[in-house]
């Protein structure tokens, strides 16, 4: 379930658009149920040409509704035939898509992108996750030429939990161990009375 709670500065009353002394603040609340990209909730991921929004112009890591980057690039995913996309900084490293983290694997080590995306809970739970279960995890500028040396991809959502990555563009990726161990432990955690106080 997604519920998305929206506060806006309002109009202002006295007609001028700089007076935000006199405006009324509204709200909004959107719900509806998470329906994941497909049965298996698994995505075909292709990289945007839009670039994301560097950090110097708005901090990513904290929630924003600063988008147009990134409906900008899940519109150029749909237009080549993907689920979705990623977004790439100014000097080609890989950031987020619309809506999600990322992250990859390589051997024993669980990788995310450093900088310029939202500091997602789900990958901080990710982190978490690795620490109890002894998996290395790390953050880095992760270039786009990277991507063919991966095992593994994965998105990371709030309201989808851990997404899998069946290709980014013409790369491939199958079954990872290390991936079904951290889904496992994640499912547990999510059934677990006592989430809350861990994480």
């Amino acid at each position: 379930m997604l519920i998305w709670i929206g506060v806006t500065r309002g109009i202002p009353t006295s007609g001028n658009p700089r007076d935000m002394s006199s405006a009324k603040n509204n709200m909004f609340i959107y719900v509806k149920p998470y329906f994941g990209f497909n049965k298996e909730n698994s995505a075909s991921v292709c990289i945007a040409k839009t670039i994301r929004v560097p950090d110097f112009s708005i901090n990513q890591k904290y929630k924003n509704f600063a988008w147009n980057d990134l409906t900008v690039a899940q519109w150029e995913a749909n237009d080549r035939g993907f689920d979705t996309s990623i977004l790439l900084d100014y000097e080609g490293n890989i950031t987020e898509g619309p809506g999600f983290n990322i992250w990859f694997i390589q051997g024993d080590t669980v990788i995310a992108p450093a900088r310029n995306c939202l500091g997602g809970i789900t990958v901080v739970a990710l982190e978490r996750l690795c620490n109890e279960l002894n998996i290395n995890f790390t953050k880095k500028d992760i270039k786009q030429e990277k991507i063919k040396d991966f095992d593994f991809a994965a998105l990371g959502s709030t309201a989808g939990n851990f997404i899998t990555v069946r290709n980014i563009e013409d790369k491939t990726f199958t079954n990872n161990d290390i991936f079904d161990k951290l889904q496992t432990a994640m499912d547990i955690k999510l059934n677990d009375n006592t989430w809350t106080t861990t994480y």
